[in-house]
């Protein structure tokens, strides 16, 4: 072969690797989602994956589902919580920070658990160590959320974290610790 066919074939295997690693970091940039808060003139953000509840065996967030049952609340890279500042749920202080978020299904509905290992990827949850276990509120929505969808919403001082896939929704409210 030719020096001037080596280097074409060089050149067309240097392009293939950049066109084909350009691709998968568009496809992982397009599978996260991102929620983000201004709470207070403190920055709030939700860092996730976006599973698709197409060809999961998807149902629903309350049926078939048992007891203790951990969930990463998305894919991929762990789900993680960064806060400028210490917030309120309910009784549960979360200082300011960044966590990894899980879910714990529980006899009546679902937990919100905070971790404070922020980093890792989302398998496995862990099973302790976490800093605040919120209950979270099960509604429904009209339009099916097709992929995980968690946004970050404040009216009148009180902010609600919500998560939607399929039908259904798990929320709870917050505001800036005191």
């Amino acid at each position: 072969m030719s020096t001037c066919g080596k280097r074409l074939g060089s050149s067309v295997v240097g392009l293939l690797v950049v066109v084909v690693f350009s691709g998968l970091a568009r496809a992982a940039e397009e599978d996260r989602g991102k929620a983000e808060l201004v709470l207070g003139g403190e920055k709030i953000s939700v860092d996730y994956g976006r599973p698709s509840t197409e060809g999961k065996g998807y149902h629903s967030l309350e049926k078939g589902i048992a007891e203790g049952t951990l969930w990463r609340m998305g894919k991929n890279e762990a789900t993680r919580l960064e806060s400028e500042a210490d917030l309120k749920f309910g009784d549960a202080v979360v200082k300011a920070g960044k966590y990894r978020l899980a879910a714990k299904k529980t006899k009546d509905g679902w937990d919100l658990l905070v971790h404070p290992k922020a980093e890792g990827w989302g398998t496995p949850v862990p099973k302790d160590g976490y800093v605040a276990t919120i209950p979270l509120k099960l509604g429904e929505i009209e339009e099916e959320a097709k992929l995980l969808t968690i946004a970050l919403a404040e009216k009148e001082g009180t902010a609600t974290f919500t998560l939607s896939w399929g039908k259904q929704t798990l929320s709870a409210e917050f505001k800036l610790a005191e």
